[in-house]
């Protein structure tokens, strides 16, 4: 009997640190991507196996209430490991998934006696970008119900291999009313046939060479807007079928284990996207934190924090990326969340020695001057 009492009481220790560590691991595995309403967002997922990418688009549906935002793109190279945020009007990648070709947002505000130097300063540097004169810079723009504010498409080409970005000066003709969509496509490795406007009341249609910048005119049109237009992003078959709206799944080989993708619908009749994958991909992350190095010096914030975000599921361990998110709140001006993360991220050991980074990194240097952050860091490091 006192076998039996023993025995059971070390299945039920074992069970518990299993049960444990099983939940440790879910909470690690998965990561949220983003949520949206499928009533104003049209969803869409097109992978390729081949070049193992997974580009996911959300598109703004036709709308009055449509404000010159961009759609948001995410190209996922689960192959490499690699997660790419794009906001722009339309997006095509092409037939090899090397490169994508997108639109950046141009907007400007209405004219006012308050903001008259800085609106003509504005205005005069998105004619300089697309090149194009004030008459068709103002016949070429799209605008808000309220007509408050204007926005025009350039065209932008980005490597998918190392993010190299280039920028054509052309204003890219919005074909639709109340939503974005350009009708561009990629006709060869090197080709983007689209729709431009260089005369206030004409359209060309253009074959434009992505390595020397240079377009081919190939024909002309009236300004025209179509009533039905399906924005396709990639040349594969999108997963999102009519009867998988509400959510499906597919599995990903990555490089370091399998990743599931899966969009579903919650109780707040949202979609959420979400990834999970099994075990954490350690060198994955340490190509992320390369990547969110970069982003802090060139301060941009908000792709730096998607990217750590992005990182930490990767590997929610990861020492470089975790400190990387200290120095981002730094740069952010919110050291109340600095203090929490260091608390809530390190143990004790770790955030000894995170301390002492803090101490040495010119990043928080401008934050000893403030009395309250000299006082969170004795609380917090002592």
């Amino acid at each position: 009997m006192d076998n039996f009492h023993f025995f059971r009481k070390i299945l039920l220790i074992v069970l518990l640190f299993a049960g444990l560590f099983s939940g440790e691991l879910v909470a690690q595995q998965q990561f949220t991507l983003t949520e949206f309403n499928p009533q104003q967002t049209q969803l869409g997922v097109y992978h390729s196996y081949q070049f193992k990418t997974l580009l996911i688009s959300l598109v703004q549906k036709p709308s009055d209430q449509f404000n010159c935002r961009p759609n948001t793109y995410f190209i996922y190279q689960y192959g490499k490991g690699r997660l790419l945020e794009l906001h722009a009007g339309d997006l095509r990648v092409d037939r090899d998934f090397n490169r994508a070709m997108y639109t950046k947002i141009h907007t400007l505000g209405i004219l006012s006696k308050q903001n008259q130097r800085d609106w003509k300063k504005r205005a005069a540097q998105i004619m300089l970008a697309l090149e194009v004169p004030a008459q068709t810079m103002d016949s070429g723009k799209s605008e808000n119900k309220q007509q408050t504010l204007s926005c025009w498409q350039q065209p932008v080409l980005t490597e998918l291999n190392g993010y190299k970005l280039r920028t054509y000066p052309f204003l890219v003709s919005n074909l639709c009313q109340q939503r974005w969509c350009s009708d561009f496509f990629w006709s060869d490795a090197q080709h983007v046939k689209l729709w431009i406007q260089v005369e206030p009341k004409k359209l060309h249609k253009v074959s434009l060479n992505t390595q020397s910048g240079s377009i081919k005119y190939q024909t002309s049109s009236a300004p025209f807007k179509r009533d039905k237009y399906q924005q396709t992003n990639a040349p594969r078959d999108n997963l999102v079928t009519p009867d998988k709206l509400n959510g499906s799944s597919v599995l990903l080989p990555g490089k370091q284990g399998n990743i599931v993708f899966s969009w579903k619908k919650n109780k707040n009749q949202q979609i959420t996207l979400s990834f999970m994958r099994n075990p954490a991909a350690k060198l994955e992350a340490q190509e992320s934190n390369q990547q969110i190095e970069s982003y802090l010096q060139e301060r941009e914030y908000t792709k730096a924090l998607s990217a750590i975000r992005f990182a930490l599921w990767q590997d929610p361990q990861h020492e470089g990326v975790r400190f990387n998110r200290l120095k981002l709140f730094a740069l952010m001006h919110q050291p109340q969340k600095l203090f929490t993360a260091l608390k809530d991220d390190f143990s004790p050991a770790e955030r000894t020695k995170a301390c002492q980074r803090i101490h040495l990194e010119p990043t928080f240097k401008n934050l000893w001057k403030r009395q309250n952050f000299l006082n969170q860091f004795q609380q917090t490091c002592s």
